[in-house]
């Protein structure tokens, strides 16, 4: 297995964390939109961590596509 597919996992699973336990009481559990809007649904924590996951998830993704074109 590509070790980009472990960092897409973990970005994911970040991203995941932030959800799980920096909501705001009473949001649903995820929010697919703008990242500018995380504040409304996230603590600032979980605001950071949510970026960071995604950060994380499209370097890896950006790794395991470089990688396969390169050959």
């Amino acid at each position: 297995m590509h070790p980009a597919i472990f960092v897409v996992f973990l970005g994911l699973g970040i991203s995941l964390v932030s959800w799980i336990w920096f909501r705001h009481p009473g949001q649903r559990f995820w929010f697919a939109g703008p990242v500018w809007q995380a504040s409304k649904y996230l603590n600032p924590t979980g605001a950071k961590l949510w970026v960071a996951g995604t950060i994380v998830s499209m370097a890896g993704v950006f790794w395991l596509v470089g990688s396969s074109l390169a050959g």
